[in-house]
């Protein structure tokens, strides 16, 4: 008896388990077996078709740290990485990945600080991505100055959705042991 080989390729663009079923025959124009010509020793075919890469395009900043934080303290927000299908990459998430991303807060300029005495510089702040569970990612940054800030983020050079973000970053609470008292004409 001969064997025969038949390539067989599957392109799926929704991640999850699937079941093909290999028969051996024809179809007509109306794509009804007419002809079954023996059976096929195992003719199913189980798989499971994962998320590819972290896609920019579909990926997501979350969490309250996206949006606003407190100025000397860390402030943490969540990246939801999808493929460029749109898949949640549930559990797919790799620490190697990390290097993909890309975060950096630029400051209020020295005009636009809202501190009693102006920095000299815009302050430009780089975040920190860590790996979490189930396809997401965390991040982290410590603003140092109060005001508005603009916060990239790219995954493999491309902005994610929405990015850049604007972030406002408020004033710490006044300590007594950070403080100073000046004298002043009235």
């Amino acid at each position: 008896a001969s064997e025969w080989l038949y390539p067989l390729s599957v392109v799926s663009t929704v991640s999850g388990s699937y079941t093909i079923r290999v028969q051996q025959g024809y179809e007509d124009e109306a794509r009804s077996i007419k002809s079954i010509r023996g059976d096929i020793a195992n003719p199913t075919i189980d798989f499971q078709c994962i998320p590819s890469d972290p896609f920019a395009g579909t990926s997501v900043a979350t969490g309250e740290g996206a949006s606003s934080g407190v100025a000397g303290i860390m402030t943490t927000f969540d990246i939801l990485t999808k493929d460029r299908f749109h898949n949640e990459r549930v559990d797919v998430v790799e620490a190697l990945e990390t290097d993909m991303f890309f975060v950096e807060l630029v400051g209020p300029a020295p005009a636009q600080q809202t501190q009693a005495f102006p920095g000299s510089a815009t302050p430009t702040v780089s975040g920190v991505v860590f790996t979490k569970a189930a396809g997401v990612f965390g991040a982290s940054y410590v603003g140092t100055v109060a005001g508005v800030y603009t916060m990239t983020i790219k995954i493999a050079g491309d902005h994610i959705l929405g990015s850049p973000y604007s972030v406002r970053v408020l004033a710490t609470s006044a300590k007594a042991a950070a403080s100073r008292v000046t004298s002043g004409s009235a």
